[in-house]
């Protein structure tokens, strides 16, 4: 014999676009889109100081966690690049300056090779250190800039 199942609906007001997730307690809260950002704009309208100051606690105490999550968010929000994607490039390019050819120094600044892409397309050419990347940038990806710089060098 088959279970009917229901089909899940709002508690706050029926609708069906809903989704069903678990908090740490393990029961499922019901709610649709629009009820669960309603309720949690009230909620943290009432609860903004204890909410930050959770979460700078959480920060302090968790400072690997949180850079890694940024620099995943910011990769895939800038670049849409995910972490497996950047370490693929990081492989191809032997951890390396696509320019240069020098492994990064390390320091806090130019810790991790930069993405480099074309500002009128977004396609990624590769993975820059800082100093090449700042460069490139500076000359306004301009060809007729660089072959003048490359000239003005060749002279001295």
């Amino acid at each position: 014999m088959k279970r009917k199942v229901k089909p899940y609906k709002c508690r706050n007001c029926g609708g069906n676009d809903f989704f069903v997730y678990t908090r740490n307690t393990g029961h499922l809260v019901r709610y649709c889109k629009p009820c669960k950002n309603k309720n949690y704009r009230v909620w943290y309208s009432s609860n903004r100081l204890e909410s930050r100051r959770k979460r700078r606690l959480y920060e302090r105490r968790n400072p690997e966690q949180i850079t890694k999550w940024r620099r995943k968010a910011m990769l895939k929000f800038q670049y849409g690049l995910s972490i497996s994607e950047f370490d693929s490039l990081l492989k191809t390019q032997r951890m390396r300056c696509e320019i240069c050819k020098k492994k990064t120094s390390g320091n806090k600044r130019s810790k991790h090779l930069h993405v480099d892409h074309n500002h009128k397309t977004g396609e990624i050419r590769g993975l820059l250190c800082s100093k090449c990347n700042t460069a490139i940038g500076l000359l306004n990806e301009d060809f007729k800039t660089l072959e003048r710089a490359t000239t003005y060098l060749r002279r001295s």
